[in-house]
C-alpha cells in the first residue's frame, strides 16, 4: 500500500485530514479547519484520489509558529518543549542542524536573492532544517502504516539528496529513496549544469506554460 505525504500541511491538521479522508467532513469544512496553503487547489486532487481509493495521507510538517520561533531565537529555543505535549508536533529534540553541503547550498541561494545577512546560516537555516527534520521524522513513522510513500515537497528540500533526505536517513536508515525533481526550463532536451544530478529523476517542463 502506498501513502501520500504533503509538505504544506502540518501535524495539527492530521486529525482533520483523517476525518476528511473518512468521509466525515465535506471539502469546505476540510479547507476551513486544515489551514491549507494558498495553492491548495494544486494538492486537492491528490488528497481526493486518496479519499476515493481509501489510501492514507500524511500532514508531514510542523506548525509554522515553531519555524518562526527558530528563525528568531535559534534552534536551541525549542529544547524547552522536549517534555511537553508540543513535542508531538516536532521531530525529536534537539534536532540535527544542516549539513555543510546543505548550508552552502542554502547560503548560495540566499545570496543570489540579495540576502547577505550573516545570521542566515544560524537562524533562517535552522528554521529550514526544522521543516526538513519534521518531514523526515513524519515520513519515517508513516512507514509503519504503508509500504511506500509519495512525498510532495519543494525541490530545495530534496535536491542533491540533501535536507529532508539527509534527515530521513537518520530516522530510517537503510530505506530506499527515489527523488524526482520537476523543473520549469527553457531547454527541454538536455540538463544544464545546475540541473544535472539534482534528483535521481529530473523532469523538465515548459517554462512558458507556467
Amino acid at each position: 500500500k502506498t501513502g501520500l505525504s504533503l509538505e504544506f500541511y502540518d501535524r495539527e491538521s492530521q486529525i482533520v485530514l483523517n476525518e476528511y479522508l473518512s468521509g466525515m467532513l465535506d471539502v469546505d469544512t476540510w479547507l476551513e479547519y486544515s489551514r491549507p496553503p494558498a495553492n491548495y487547489a494544486d494538492y486537492q486532487p491528490l488528497i481526493d484520489f486518496c479519499k476515493t481509493n481509501s489510501l492514507p495521507a500524511l500532514a508531514s510538517n510542523c506548525p509554522r509558529r515553531y519555524t518562526r520561533m527558530v528563525s528568531r531565537n535559534g534552534k536551541e529555543y525549542l529544547n524547552q518543549l522536549k517534555n511537553s505535549s508540543s513535542a508531538t508536533l516536532l521531530p525529536p529534540l534537539p534536532y540535527s542542524g544542516a549539513s555543510e553541503a546543505y548550508t552552502k547550498n542554502f547560503i548560495d541561494i540566499m545570496q543570489k536573492m540579495g540576502n547577505t545577512n550573516p545570521n542566515v546560516p544560524t537562524k533562517m537555516l535552522d528554521a529550514q532544517s526544522l521543516w526538513d527534520a519534521t518531514m523526515a521524522h513524519s515520513l519515517a513513522g508513516f512507514l509503519d502504516q504503508v509500504d511506500s510513500v509519495l512525498h510532495v515537497t519543494g525541490y530545495f528540500h530534496i535536491q542533491y539528496k540533501l535536507g529532508t533526505v539527509e534527515h530521513f536517513h537518520r530516522y530510517a536508515p537503510g530505506v530506499d529513496i527515489l527523488t524526482v525533481v520537476i523543473l520549469p526550463s527553457e531547454q527541454l532536451d538536455a540538463l544544464n549544469t545546475e540541473q544535472l544530478n539534482i534528483g535521481d529523476l529530473v523532469a523538465l517542463t515548459d517554462i512558458d506554460a507556467l
